[in-house]
Parts: structure tokens; C-alpha cells; sequence
């Protein structure tokens, strides 16, 4: 019957059977589960295992580990642990490889604790975790920030005497390192080396891409050294860490000078080293020496990929070549066809160009390689028919979007938004956000930002006041950018007593106010001879450790002149505080 591969024909028998009072053996149920899992028929699967369960049968280890991996892979968490709990409730006990891939799954999908909460409930049946399920809560705790639990979790290791191994600690520094605790790392480094768990490459070059992002040049110096000692050399990651590290900070010669040594002195280099090698060629000499290096690329036998070619387009639209970039796409023999990245290359470009012939050429090219747009392409396009005006272009085209598949996201919603506000549309921008929300895109700070600022330089208060009270229903924070727009518009209408409180509650909330701000009020302060208050508001820019700027220079030494004319005390005072 199973041999036939009729496993529905199979599960009715066995169904019947079962009712009719026939008891199919563990073996037939056996076979039938795990064909079932071999075709992720994953529902019929369930069943089999509640039969089992239900005449007694409790299935292989390897097939209940099969099991909660496949209802994991496709998001079944749930009814993965249903199926653990059935059988810890017959009193079945089993190995941690069973009940691993639920802890990672729950980990996977940011659910940490409820992974945690897992582990403290089986530890308390008597189930013996392994270093897989220990590193599965580091690495979901870690990705979640949650530091004081991740150290426990590690303590916890250390009392039950399960040592956490090379990939329980990289995963740690992985983390550490992208939340900029690379001291942090570095103290596990040590830590791994006394307890004889030797860090691999991978480790170190995770260490080694933070430090150069934290232009730590002297820790990259020892790190290599000792790297060198432990009989490790640098491998494409290493290089493409060091190099991308000094991209990230804007030192684009540095990058270009070591990529070409690397290079030259015959290192170990892949594809990926020579990519960043013409990012930086692009950005810092222009796209025709980066075209040089893609030569010397493909004439070392490392023929150029997708990325490869969309560098050098990217390079092409950072000169304004838009045209040139095009004629480069269309005469290149790509080994997969230019992918929508490349196309929304050049469109960007062509879009900030306003050339609507170039614009046209790019969406024809697209619809006959069968291309549909992407967000980045629908962003590109709204803000194209913005800047020229053309609106009912823009809703058309998010209408017809909308009709295959939701393609806006909170970019395009602000792009959007931004350019009717710069139109003053400001009803229509506020339409826009209610129909955006009842769609499900979910604007962000921007978004109430632009809003606000608009609604400020239409000297629509009421309107700024709803914004933000919509802003704070959402849960969104104001910020530094808000605050400014508020006190800006709060300002102009003569307010100062209302700002000065704004920019209270500003810095209470843990937002340092800008010297833009502190310039608004102290200019507004200046226009209404308030000279005793322009005073206490240079001493709160002192403590708050804002450095005044020319800007403000100018305005405190025209109060301090405007107030001596007057015989305003105050001006007096104010000279003394800014000579100390």
C-alpha cells in the first residue's frame, strides 16, 4: 500500500481500520508518518502522531526531531509544541534534539522569552538541555538586547556544566559587536581563550569589522598579530570587514589603497573583495576606473556578477550618467539579466534628472524583461510626478500598485506626502495619511514631521496640536525635528512663554535641544526686548553643554548692544556671562 504512494488511500485504511477495531501496528503508522513528512504533508502528519498516541505508540526520536523541524520551517511553532506537550503529558521523555528546532523557531521570530519560559518549564520535568538549546536562547536573547538574561543563560551553562562552544560564543560577539559593545566582545574573546574554546575566523572577523568601524586601529594591529600567532591567516571576510568598515566611515581612500594591495600582493580575494574594490573605485575615481578594475577583475578569473554590474550603474548615476548607464545595461551580456536593483539604478538617477524620456525607455525595458516595480521603483516614480506635479500621476499609479500587490510602504508614504505639503496641499497630504493607515502602512516620526512643519507654516495650530496628539496615539516619540517645527511656528506667533515650556519638556524627555531651537527662541526673545530672559535661556544652553554658533553669537551681541542703548540691566549681566 505505502509502496504504491497512494498515502491518502493509506490514512483512510488505517482511519477505518481503527474503527472498525483493528489496531494498526507501530510500524505501518511508523512508515505512514514519515512518508507523510518527506511530502511536508504536515496536517495528515499531526494526525498520524495523535493516532499514535492515542493506541499507545510513541514515535521514533529521529521522526519526532524530523517532525518539529518541518512544522518549524513552515511557522507551525505552535502546533509543534502542542505535539511535545501531548507527549510529556504521557510521561515521555526524550532528547533535547526534539524540542531544539522549537526553542530556534521561537527565537527566530523574536519570541525569546517565550523560548526561556520553554526551556525553566521542560527543565523542571527533568529534561537535559544541550549546548544546541543553550545557544539557541543566546543567540535570540542577544538579537533581542536582552543582556541581563543572556549572562544568566550563560551562568546557568557553567552551574549544569554544559560548555557553551565556539558558535554559542561567536553568536554572543555577533551581537555584542552590532550593538557597539565591541569591549564587550573583546572580554568574551579572552573569556573563550582561558576556557580552551578556541575562536575561529569567523569570530574574528566579526571582532575585526567593529573595531574598524570604531577606527580602533591599534586593537586591529594586535587582533591581526595574534590572529597571525594562532596560525590563522586573513580570508576574503577579513578584508572585505577591514575594508568595508573604513567605507562605513567615508575613509574611501584607506579602503581603496588597502583593497589594492590586497589585490596586488596576491592575498586570497573572491568576488565579494573586488565588488567593495569597485564601490570604492565608483565613489572615489569615478566609474571609468572602475570600469578598469572590473577588467583587471575578470582578467584574474573572477568574472563580474549582478552586483559587479550594478556598481559600475551606480557609479554611471553618481556622474549624472544617467544615458550612459542605460547604454551600459542594454549592451552588457548579464549572466542572469539585469535584476530590478539595476533598473531602479538608473530610474532613481533619471527620476531627480526629471528625464521623462529616460524614465519611459527604463519602464518599456522592464515590462519586456518581465520586471514588475518594487517599492524603491514606486518611491522613485512619486517622487518624479511630485517634483513636476503631476498628482493625479501619483495616485494612479499607487491605485494600479494596489491592484497587484501592496507595494507602498512608510518611504513612499513620506515621499508622497513631503511633496504635497511643498505644494501647499496640506488637506490633501492629511487625506493621504488617513487612506495610508487604513491600508495598513503605518507612518512613522517623518511622516508627522513634515505634517507638522507644514501645518506650522500654514499657521494651522490647531492642526499642528492634532498631528501630534495623533503622533503620540500611534506611540511614536517626537523628536529633536518636531520640537523644532513646534517651537519654531510657536515662536512666530509670539508665544515664547509656550516654547520656553516645549523646550522644557523637550529636555525632560531625554531630547537635547538643538542650538537651532535655542537661536529661534533667543531671536524671538531679542524682537521683544525680553533681555532678562534671553539671559536665563544662555545659561540653560551652557548647562545643557549646547556650543552656541555664529548664529547665535550674532544675535547675543546685538541684544547685549540693543539692551546697553536702553539701560536694560539685564544686557549688562549677559556681557558678563558670555565673557566668562
Amino acid at each position: 500500500m505505502l509502496l504504491l504512494h497512494c498515502l491518502r488511500d493509506a490514512l483512510f485504511i488505517m482511519e477505518e481500520m481503527h474503527r472498525s477495531g483493528y489496531v494498526p501496528s507501530f510500524s505501518s503508522l511508523e512508515k505512514l508518518l514519515k512518508r507523510l513528512l518527506r511530502v511536508e504533508n504536515l496536517a495528515d502528519s499531526i494526525y498520524v502522531v495523535e493516532l499514535m498516541l492515542e493506541l499507545n505508540y510513541i514515535p521514533t526520536e529521529p521522526m519526532l526531531n524530523l517532525m518539529t523541524m518541518k512544522l518549524c520551517k513552515v511557522g507551525m511553532i505552535h502546533e509543534a509544541y502542542s505535539v511535545l506537550n501531548a507527549l510529556i503529558c504521557k510521561g515521555k521523555f526524550f532528547s533535547a534534539f526534539v524540542y531544539n528546532p522549537i526553542v530556534w523557531a521561537l527565537c527566530r521570530s523574536s519570541q525569546s522569552s517565550v523560548a526561556l519560559a520553554l526551556l525553566n518549564y521542560l527543565n523542571k520535568r527533568g529534561f537535559v538541555h544541550n549546548v544546541c538549546s543553550y545557544t539557541g536562547l543566546v543567540y535570540g536573547l542577544s538579537k533581542e538586547k536582552m543582556w541581563n538574561e543572556v549572562f544568566r543563560v550563560l551562568r546557568e551553562m557553567e552551574t549544569v556544566g554544559c560548555k557553551p562552544n565556539v558558535i554559542t560564543y561567536t553568536v554572543l560577539i555577533k551581537y555584542l559587536c552590532e550593538d557597539g559593545r565591541v569591549d564587550d566582545g573583546l572580554d568574551i574573546l579572552s573569556k573563550m581563550e582561558e576556557e580552551n574554546c578556541e575562536p575561529d575566523l569567523v569570530t574574528y572577523n566579526i571582532i575585526l569589522r567593529e573595531l574598524s568601524y570604531q577606527d580602533r586601529t591599534v586593537e586591529i594591529s594586535k587582533l591581526m598579530s595574534h590572529m597571525e600567532q594562532k596560525g590563522l591567516s586573513p580570508d576574503p571576510f577579513t578584508f572585505t570587514a577591514l575594508a568595508g568598515g573604513m567605507v562605513k566611515r567615508g575613509k574611501l581612500g584607506h579602503a581603496g589603497k588597502l583593497l589594492l594591495d590586497i589585490i596586488s600582493c596576491g592575498y586570497r580575494v573572491d568576488t565579494a573583495v573586488y565588488n567593495l574594490y569597485l564601490h570604492v573605485l565608483c565613489y572615489e575615481s569615478g566609474y571609468t576606473k572602475a570600469l578598469s578594475g572590473m577588467a583587471s577583475m575578470l582578467g584574474n578569473g573572477f568574472p563580474p556578477n549582478t552586483i559587479s554590474y550594478n556598481t559600475i550603474l551606480k557609479g554611471f548615476c553618481l556622474e549624472n550618467s544617467s544615458n550612459d548607464a542605460y547604454e551600459f545595461l542594454h549592451r552588457l551580456d548579464w549572466p542572469n539579466g539585469p535584476d530590478i536593483v539595476s533598473f531602479n539604478t538608473i530610474l532613481s538617477q533619471a527620476c531627480k534628472q526629471g528625464n521623462s524620456v529616460m524614465i519611459q525607455r527604463l519602464l518599456n525595458h522592464m515590462e519586456s524583461q518581465g520586471l514588475d516595480l518594487n517599492g524603491v521603483s514606486v518611491t522613485c516614480l512619486i517622487q518624479y510626478f511630485c517634483t513636476v506635479g503631476k498628482f493625479s500621476d501619483c495616485f494612479e499609479l499607487l491605485e494600479n500598485m494596489a491592484c497587484i500587490r501592496p507595494t507602498a510602504n512608510v518611504i513612499t508614504l513620506n515621499v508622497l506626502i513631503n511633496g504635497l505639503c511643498k505644494n501647499q496641499l496640506l488637506g490633501l497630504a492629511c487625506r493621504v495619511l488617513g487612506e495610508f493607515k487604513d491600508t495598513g502602512t503605518v507612518p512613522d516620526v517623518v511622516t508627522y514631521n513634515i505634517l507638522i512643519h507644514a501645518a506650522i507654516r500654514a499657521k494651522d495650530f490647531v492642526l499642528a496640536e492634532e498631528l501630534l496628539m495623533d503622533m503620540c496615539s500611534q506611540s511614536l516619540e517626537p523628536d529633536a525635528v518636531s520640537y523644532e517645527s513646534l517651537i519654531s511656528g510657536i515662536c512666530k506667533d509670539g508665544h515664547i512663554k509656550v516654547a520656553l515650556q516645549l523646550c522644557h519638556q523637550m529636555a525632560a524627555n531625554g531630547i537635547k535641544p538643538s542650538v537651532a531651537i535655542y537661536n529661534i527662541m533667543l531671536k524671538t526673545m531679542l524682537q521683544r526686548m525680553m533681555f532678562g530672559d534671553i539671559l536665563l535661556l544662555s545659561k540653560d544652553m551652557a548647562r545643557n553643554g549646547c556650543e552656541p554658533n555664529d548664529a547665535s553669537y550674532s544675535i547675543l551681541e546685538r541684544a547685549i548692544s540693543e539692551g546697553m542703548k536702553r539701560n536694560y540691566p539685564e544686557a549688562k549681566k549677559l556681557q558678563e556671562f558670555m565673557k566668562s
